[in-house]
């Protein structure tokens, strides 16, 4: 006999023929691994989903993956500092040798007031190139009335903006100042000498964004309109903000552009995780909600596995002993115990699995829907709608978590298994 048919006869026969002797309590234990496995691989599916959407609405609404700022700015944090535009086009010459899928947009900000007849607002006023812009940010999905500065809609309307600046201002500031697509606000700030300078601006966009906060703490103008209002000319930037295909590629976005304005001390490369400490914190808050839920798991279920596998041990004690009278060795007692859990454990996480996989593409495609909590999540920067999403990490971390509950679960009832001995457990004394 082959030693993969003495094994067979040893270990493999006689658990599968326990298994099926028990129907009752190994469809127990197979539901607790089922219904364990589908519910902690939709909890990390929607895990994903919302520190996906907290990350990335940061990322889309402006920071992009890495930004190219005045030097000094990682450790001052103002506003205030300007990129020399004396070295901008040879350093912007350089940007054409990277990567195809990385794009950039200039940026220029500043503090600004809004006022209307009936209230007024104080915002970041933010200067951008419309084409560029969409490129890097997704403000343009988010207008819902007119256009996000588009230049042949302005130019559509030459007239609407001969005596104003075109403007974009987010939901709830239109709401706060009474203002559709079309009406007049003044927009104020203080220029480079220190002034209080205004000027008029006609509303060309609306845009709603998920998060209520940025609805009211942003508006867009074209950046020539914003420098020319701060210090009469055209060129001021604050920052270049790149994108590339995805977080993953940020690292060697950075590395790329560090090379590329190596020599320029007037300069640093920041990454979105530099420029947002923020982010890694969410990055940290995921991986500790994702050991809960791996906890909780291990917890409930290990607790009906210790049980199912500790009963089979106690119904067969005589046969048990038997097993060692004859000459069966401890290794095998133990591995038939052993595989026993991990058959049934297996067995109900991988249907746990196919189902929960089959959850969460559902939702990924069609939205979970959480309405209720819309103004909970509108403060934490997100939509009511989420879109679960399940990685082959999320799966093979569940599939270890059952391995792993299910050696825990075995270990006492096989050592009790292997201590048995054989005279007692034959006359059940």
């Amino acid at each position: 006999m082959s030693n993969l048919n003495r094994l067979y006869e040893l270990i493999v026969k006689p658990v599968w023929r326990n298994v099926l002797r028990q129907p009752g309590r190994s469809l127990l234990v197979v539901s607790a691994a089922f219904f364990g496995s589908l519910g902690i691989l939709f909890m990390l599916a929607t895990i994903n989903a919302f520190f996906y959407s907290m990350v990335h609405l940061t990322i889309d609404a402006g920071i992009g993956h890495v930004q190219l700022r005045p030097a000094g700015y990682a450790r001052s944090r103002q506003n205030g500092l300007f990129l020399s535009s004396a070295g901008m086009p040879a350093l912007q010459a350089r940007f054409s040798a990277l990567d195809p899928g990385v794009h950039y947009a200039p940026r220029l900000e500043r503090e600004g007031l809004l006022q209307s007849g009936s209230a007024s607002q104080g915002v970041q006023l933010i200067g951008i190139d419309p084409e560029r812009e969409n490129r890097v940010s997704i403000f343009h999905e988010w207008v819902q009335q007119g256009s996000l500065l588009d230049e042949r809609q302005l130019q559509a309307n030459a007239p609407l903006y001969r005596f104003g600046i075109p403007l974009v201002i987010g939901r709830e500031n239109a709401r706060k100042l009474e203002v559709d697509p079309g009406d007049s606000l003044v927009v104020s700030i203080t220029d480079e000498r220190g002034n209080f300078k205004s000027k008029r601006a006609i509303v060309a966009g609306i845009f709603a964004s998920p998060s209520l906060d940025m609805d009211k703490s942003i508006a867009l103008v074209r950046q020539q309109d914003l420098s020319q209002l701060y210090n009469r000319t055209d060129t001021l930037l604050s920052y270049l903000v790149f994108r590339t295909v995805s977080l993953d590629d940020a690292a060697r976005l950075k590395s790329s552009l560090q090379k590329a304005v190596k020599g320029n001390n007037n300069v640093e490369v920041l990454s979105f995780k530099e420029l947002e400490p923020g982010i890694v914190q969410i990055f940290d808050m995921a991986n500790q909600f994702r050991f809960i839920a791996h906890f909780i798991m291990l917890i409930g279920f290990v607790l009906i596995l210790f049980d199912s596998v500790s009963m089979s041990v106690f119904d067969r004690i005589r046969e048990i002993g038997v097993i060692r009278a004859i000459g069966g060795k401890r290794a095998h007692l133990f591995g038939m115990v052993l595989l026993e859990a991990l058959l049934l454990s297996a067995g109900g996480a991988l249907l746990g699995i196919v189902a929960g996989s089959a959850l969460c593409a559902w939702f990924y495609f069609s939205g979970l829907d959480l309405g209720s909590m819309a103004s909970g999540l509108a403060t934490m920067g997100m939509g009511s709608v989420i879109y679960p999403y399940l990685t082959l990490g999320d799966i093979l971390e569940t599939l270890g978590v059952t391995a792993l509950v299910s050696g825990l679960a075995a270990i006492y009832p096989g050592v009790k298994a292997v201590r048995i001995q054989p005279v007692r457990a034959i006359y059940n004394r």
